[in-house]
């Protein structure tokens, strides 16, 4: 995990699939699978050459069973792309703002000791509150490019001091 530093994110417009249930890799690869067979012959896939997915976690884990958790998978477009989103596919525009930023480095299935390391830290002592909007995941490569120990994934956590 790198350190944790505020960062200020501008919109992304994302076109995705909806999962429900944990937000485990095991469970959701069916789901990153369905959207690749849905986005690609609609050419959506390859949009941005620094983000080779985003993940959107709406419910706070910490909060949450793990069967009642929404988690969109999803690839960055232009928005002129936008009309070529149709069913089961939608459209989300990630909302701009401050979000606390911490890298993931390794394997997906390892991904909840950062969020935990994020969450028991600075979320706890440095006074921030999680807000109502998605923790935003963006996918910087893919286990079909590095090594499982060699992927990293941003992770933006909308929070504020209340």
């Amino acid at each position: 995990m790198s350190d944790v530093v505020l960062q200020y994110l501008q919109p992304i417009w994302v076109a995705a699939l909806r999962h429900r249930g944990t937000h485990d890799p095991a469970k959701t690869d069916s789901t990153w699978q369905e959207l690749i067979v849905w986005a690609s012959p609609r050419r959506l896939l390859g949009r941005s050459l620094d983000a080779r997915g985003i993940g959107l976690l709406w419910d706070d884990p910490r909060q949450f069973d793990p069967k009642d958790r929404r988690y969109d998978v999803g690839v960055p477009i232009d928005p002129e792309d936008a009309q070529s989103v149709e069913d089961p596919g939608f459209v989300v525009v990630t909302p701009p703002g401050r979000y606390l930023k911490v890298t993931h480095r390794g394997a997906y299935d390892r991904i909840l000791s950062t969020y935990e390391a994020v969450f028991d830290g600075p979320m706890r002592y440095d006074g921030w509150t999680l807000l109502a909007q998605p923790i935003i995941e963006i996918y910087r490569n893919s286990p079909s490019e590095v090594d499982e120990d060699d992927l990293e994934t941003d992770i933006y956590i909308p929070a504020a001091k209340l």
